[in-house]
């Protein structure tokens, strides 16, 4: 799947100054998209990716990346791959997290037919980790497919009209 997520990974890279990092992680990179385009803006920086069963690289990173990954995976792993992230994201660095956001008529129902995810994480959900491993969080809604239907159907059920939540979680 060439490009997976291209517009959303465009848009985290204008919200975060990457050109200061020395040292990126892309947590289920996929296509590696992310780690392309952040070495074409700085070919200095070093560039990870990790899958769910590769080891872990022992290093500190500037940010860390995991772009519509969280839902796929079990509990344990989520709570192992915060532990990881907070011994090793220097302070101030970024851990961005995107998952779809279920406050959403038409993703309520995606999410589920989507046989890999095993469960959804809300606002309450990231607070909870980002308190419990020494995050500052911010929730910026993101919007992919805007239909103009869809949109109003949710406002009109007083829902959500963002399809996608992007957490920025800052290493205290």
């Amino acid at each position: 799947m060439a490009e997976y997520n291209k517009d959303l990974h465009d848009f985290l890279l204008q919200r975060i100054n990457i050109s200061a990092a020395k040292s990126v992680l892309d947590i289920g990179y996929g296509d590696g998209y992310l780690l392309k385009k952040i070495k074409g803006m700085n070919p200095k920086i070093n560039c990870f990716g990790v899958e769910k069963n590769d080891k872990w690289p022992a290093k500190k990173f500037d940010h860390v990346f995991m772009c519509d990954v969280i839902e796929h995976l079990p509990e344990p792993l989520v709570k192992d791959y915060f532990s990881y992230v907070s011994k090793n994201l220097d302070k101030g660095g970024y851990f961005v997290i995107s998952t779809p956001n279920i406050n959403n008529l038409y993703q309520i129902s995606l999410f589920w037919d989507e046989p890999t995810h095993l469960r959804p994480y809300t606002v309450m959900a990231m607070q909870w980790y980002a308190d419990h491993y020494g995050f500052e969080m911010q929730v910026v809604p993101f919007h992919f497919f805007k239909n103009p239907l869809k949109i109003l159907f949710n406002k009109l059920l007083l829902l959500d009209t963002h399809n996608k939540n992007i957490f920025f979680l800052k290493k205290k």
